[in-house]
């Protein structure tokens, strides 16, 4: 294939390999779905000295409205689909509410807050959980030093969790259950996970 003046053909399939982390055949697709939107079509051949004649430096629409986002499992990075099109559920792991939170807990929740945001500027459909662990072995002992029920002292240090949140500007979830309120849930939860082989029960728990 004959090769536009200037490397500009090895712009285009840098910022593709760049953006997608992909090589060797498997930069077929992506490239096609970069110049034309769709991962089936013509010959890649013509496509590529048409774009890069055309003067494009930066991966075109298509690929510029992806999303990729790192899959901790895969150790890769891989465009998001969410299981239902158009709307992305989110969940991260609030704090345990047994005092006031610290600087590493606001920056969780701030880095979520932003997540959330930016899907949401991007156009997607967010429904956003993070829970609360309002029961817990600090926060009952911490309730036994000062002599109230641990509902209570839950119930003052989820409030000043909420207030400092909204001191630093963080929009609240859509939904923010309690862990007190799905003891019985969680424990089915467990009972599968050890019945299938992903948990045990260690000697400390048996004890």
């Amino acid at each position: 294939m004959p090769r536009p003046p200037g490397g500009k053909l090895d712009a285009i399939v840098s910022a593709v390999k760049a953006a997608t982390g992909a090589k060797g055949q498997a930069l077929w697709k992506p490239l096609r779905l970069a110049l034309t939107g769709a991962p089936e079509g013509p010959e890649l051949a013509p496509l590529l000295l048409r774009h890069a004649r055309l003067g494009h430096s930066r991966p075109p629409e298509p690929l510029r409205r992806m999303i990729r986002i790192h899959n901790s499992l895969t150790g890769e990075k891989q465009e998001l689909k969410p299981v239902e099109p158009g709307h992305v559920r989110m969940y991260s792991c609030g704090i345990t509410v047994y005092d006031y939170f610290h600087v590493g807990n606001a920056r969780m929740l701030v880095v979520f807050d932003m997540v959330s945001r930016y899907l949401r500027h991007r156009g997607l459909r967010v429904t956003y959980v993070r829970n609360i662990t309002d029961v817990d072995d600090k926060i009952i002992n911490r309730a036994k030093e000062s002599g109230v029920d641990w509902r209570a002292h839950a119930a003052k240090y989820t409030a000043a969790m909420h207030e400092d949140l909204d001191k630093l500007g963080c929009l609240r979830p859509e939904k923010e259950p309690k862990a007190s309120e799905y003891i019985d849930e969680m424990l089915t939860m467990i009972g599968q996970l050890i019945d299938n082989g992903y948990a045990y029960v260690s000697r400390a728990t048996a004890t």
